[in-house]
């Protein structure tokens, strides 16, 4: 059974793993997935959270389809260019609206842990054995600190690979798409660095190096190296990279015992900084298409 309220048309890129999809029904309404089911799903919520957004702003949301259809076909060269953009910025927006509904839900779970174990405590502790009592502060301490630091280390990392894995993948479509002699691989650098140079230098996408939210992306890129390759653990000569962004962050990260520590809002305040960097690169980009049309 289709599981959609309207028509859905998927077309099949050169890529393999790359389909944008869109409703002919509603408009405004694209984005991207790695595979038909993957569009399908998108396409599922997306449509809800599309349809709520107009709805939002007072704009005419048009009527449900009973008998909604599925066009897959391979993508339209008529279509291309303008519907590139905002099938990415839709994809980018998703995935990063997901993360940030499961870091929600997972914070709140660690909390509702937390409390249980505490007041446990708190009323058992006169009748609990010693070796109980180490037992509960042992969960105590797994569930304050152990269990959310892998949670948060592995979400930060999956955030930022996210972002390099986009700005690449963008970098690909946009060379391949507009056949740049100059290939974003036959540049200098690694990950979002040479991505960066790429589409500076080569495209035209002037991305603000002196903006707050790609100073955050480069100190991003320091704790992510600290994570990944030495599990959080810094010397003093490291803690210097980033010793000006954490104190003056310290409600955010600290450095406890040589190990990063990182808080729930440094989460949130990672996703934040995220959207409001492809908000401008997505404004950016339709600016740079819009001149050269």
């Amino acid at each position: 059974m289709i599981d959609l309220t309207y028509s859905l048309i998927i077309e099949a890129t050169a890529e393999p793993d790359y389909f944008g999809f869109y409703s002919p029904e509603l408009e405004g309404f694209t984005g991207i997935g790695h595979s038909v089911e993957d569009c399908l799903y998108k396409a599922k919520w997306g449509m809800r959270e599309h349809v709520a957004l107009l709805q939002e702003q007072g704009l005419p949301v048009p009527p449900e389809n009973e008998d909604p259809k599925i066009t897959i076909r391979n993508e339209r060269k008529s279509k291309k260019r303008s519907l590139s953009t905002s099938q990415f910025r839709s994809f980018v927006d998703m995935e990063l609206s997901e993360l940030k509904a499961f870091a929600e839900e997972q914070e709140i779970w660690f909390r509702g842990k937390i409390n249980y174990i505490d007041k446990l405590i708190k009323d058992k502790v006169d009748s609990l054995q010693e070796h109980d009592l180490e037992s509960y502060h042992e969960e105590q301490h797994f569930q304050s600190n152990i269990f959310p630091r892998i949670f948060r280390y592995s979400l930060f990392i999956m955030l930022y690979t996210f972002l390099e894995s986009q700005l690449l993948n963008i970098c690909n479509f946009i060379e391949k798409k507009f056949d740049y002699q100059i290939k974003v691989n036959d540049l200098s650098g690694k990950g979002i660095f040479r991505a960066h140079k790429f589409l500076q230098k080569v495209v035209g996408i002037k991305i603000p190096e002196d903006s707050e939210y790609w100073k955050n992306i480069i100190i991003y890129n320091r704790i992510r190296n600290f994570i990944a390759h030495n599990n959080g653990y810094i010397d003093n000569k490291q803690y210097e990279k980033i010793k000006e962004y954490i104190k003056n962050n310290s409600n955010k990260i600290i450095i406890d015992y040589n190990r990063i520590t990182l808080y729930e809002s440094f989460i949130t305040d990672v996703i934040k900084n995220l959207e409001e960097f492809f908000d401008v690169f997505f404004k950016l980009w339709s600016s740079l298409i819009r001149e050269r049309n």
